[in-house]
């Protein structure tokens, strides 16, 4: 991957999932786009086409009522267990940087719709934080499990702080200890 394209997530995103797909589509250098028989599909198109089938499956979970949600937030915190890849002994590290990059790219969406679209958020923009959303969630989830504590802890914790704070005016201003 060039310097240049390192930086740019798109470009990045995109020769990750080459590099994860040669075996399965071919080898994009093919002339013709094919290497051994294999089916040769372009990452722009396959992210669209991916795009497209996850929001069709979200309107109809929603149309037909069945969108699945969590119970809780616990029971989130344990079912993603099962997917996280990272350096144990870095553990909290990984975590918090990966949740102040998740951040950063909810932040770049955002951005995006008030340079591009007037601030206007549309159905596409609004599917795509949410799926920046889901990976804050994620990364948040696992920090605060490598922790030992329970989201459902946090969430409590937080909301106590901030209604302490408006009993005594101080929802406005700055610093912790307000």
């Amino acid at each position: 991957m060039s310097n240049e394209n390192h930086h740019d997530p798109e470009k990045r995103n995109e020769w990750y999932w080459k590099q994860n797909h040669k075996e399965q589509y071919g080898n994009d250098n093919s002339p013709d786009g094919s290497e051994n028989g294999k089916q040769h599909f372009d990452y722009a198109e396959v992210q669209e086409v991916m795009g497209i089938a996850h929001r069709i499956v979200l309107e109809k979970q929603f149309e037909i009522g069945e969108y699945r949600t969590m119970d809780s937030v616990n029971e989130y915190q344990r079912k993603i267990e099962q997917f996280a890849i990272y350096p144990e002994n870095q553990a909290i590290v990984y975590l918090a940087l990966g949740l102040a990059s998740e951040a950063g790219e909810v932040a770049g969406k955002i951005k995006k719709v008030l340079r591009d679209d007037s601030g206007i958020f549309s159905d596409d923009a609004k599917l795509a934080i949410l799926d920046e959303l889901g990976d804050v969630m994620w990364y948040l989830s696992m920090l605060v499990t490598e922790m030992g504590i329970d989201m459902s802890d946090v969430l409590a914790e937080n909301y106590y702080k901030l209604e302490f704070r408006q009993k005594r005016g101080f929802l406005r201003g700055s610093g912790d200890n307000r």
